[in-house]
């Protein structure tokens, strides 16, 4: 009866308890992936759900999400249910946190099939493991941070600096000898508000300026993100400018240039409202964030500007990326429709949150606007006038609400 309950309990683990190969699973009815990060790693699990789905037809996916993702989360398509953990707070004790996350545990006790946890957190590997018959998560490379991970999970991999993250979210899906869709999918049609619509119908053909992330050590200094967008409005095009409702978004929104070709959407747009946007813009420039990603799941033209942030690791996902361009330091990194400029010093990309731990990076300061603008405009001297009527197209029939 010990025994019995020992296997139950734990009949994983690709390092001390059991063997992956003597692990199989057919038909999963239902799985559950954990992701415990931000929008942008949400929208990039995309390829890994419509894998699983292309191969289980009738596979029931949910998602377990942190905060403020779920508006992302809502708009991915063969996702059943959304789960999202509550918020912590900086006065919450780690026994509160802790028996947070074991309630949960126990309330996905063995719930689903297959389990998925995409990033390094401890909680999240133990919620795959407790939640599901066989359990699969990412680890961190040091072994005293990793053992248990991989003597409770199913199977483990490395969290690796050199590869893509949607790279490393489709490594599960060799395990499961599932044949790896590393493309993107539709998202899902949802509900816009009027005045977008609106926008779109007397703006032909127009621009996504955005110039903040959800971090400020990825954020230029006002003065230049005012100069690069003083630069993009000689290309004579409109020029939506989108963010969200932080401190950093309205700052930066009430000290942006006044211009006719300048229509500032900072604050004023939902998540449906910006995809929405994003399917009909002839162009994206801005920094590396959620946005970004967003315009490459719609195979927009992307002029990047990264700043620590490593290229290898969260460039615009395209068919026409790999990682081996970034074996060479460069200041502009050009592949299919993208462009990507990082600063020319010895430091970049260091992958840190700011220079000396202040949250501020001085590398986003020695990335010339004119150097940007210069790119863009020689794009477009190069897209016929027919190419850029076929971005009329992509937003059309949408549905609207009052």
């Amino acid at each position: 009866m010990i025994q019995y309950l020992f296997n139950l309990v734990f009949r994983r683990g690709s390092g001390y308890l059991g063997a992956v190969s003597s692990l199989k699973i057919s038909q999963p009815k239902s799985v559950l992936i954990i992701l415990r990060r931000y929008r942008g790693d949400v929208l990039l699990a995309l390829p890994l759900i419509a894998s699983l789905k292309n191969e289980f037809t009738n596979i029931k996916i949910d998602l377990l999400i942190n905060p403020q993702t779920e508006d992302i989360a809502l708009l991915l398509p063969y996702v059943r249910k959304i789960h999202v953990l509550r918020e912590y707070y900086k006065f919450d004790s780690r026994i509160l946190r802790f028996c947070r996350i074991l309630g949960l545990s126990i309330r996905f006790f063995r719930k689903y099939d297959l389990s998925i946890n995409l990033t390094t957190n401890d909680a999240g590997a133990f919620l795959s493991w407790a939640s599901a018959t066989v359990s699969m998560s990412v680890c961190e490379v040091e072994k005293y941070k990793s053992w248990w991970k991989k003597m409770l999970l199913s199977y483990t991999y490395h969290y690796e600096k050199s590869m893509h993250t949607v790279t490393q979210s489709l490594k599960p899906l060799s395990y499961l000898k599932i044949e790896k869709n590393t493309k993107y999918t539709t998202l899902k049609i949802m509900p816009v508000e009027k005045k977008i619509k609106f926008f779109l119908r007397d703006h032909r053909l127009f621009l996504i300026f955005h110039p903040s992330t959800q971090f400020n050590y990825k954020i230029m200094p006002q003065n230049v993100i005012n100069r690069l967008l003083e630069g993009i409005t000689e290309l004579n095009l409109p020029i939506i400018v989108t963010g969200g409702l932080s401190d950093v978004d309205i700052e930066i929104s009430k000290n942006l240039p006044r211009h006719d070709l300048i229509h500032n959407f900072i604050s004023k747009t939902t998540m449906s409202d910006l995809a929405y946007l994003t399917s009909g813009c002839i162009a994206y420039i801005g920094m590396d964030t959620f946005n970004m990603h967003l315009a490459a799941l719609y195979k927009k033209r992307i002029f990047a500007i990264f700043g620590p942030t490593l290229p290898q690791m969260w460039a615009p996902w395209t068919d026409d990326f790999s990682e081996d361009m970034f074996a060479e330091r460069k200041t502009i990194y050009r592949y299919g429709g993208v462009t990507i400029f990082q600063a020319d010093l010895p430091c970049v990309p260091c992958d840190r949150k700011g220079c000396n731990g202040l949250g501020i990076s001085e590398c986003l300061s020695f990335i010339a606007p004119q150097v940007v603008v210069a790119e863009v405009k020689k794009w477009l001297k190069s897209v016929s006038p027919s190419s850029k009527a076929d971005y009329h197209n992509t937003y059309e029939g949408l549905e609207v609400t009052d």
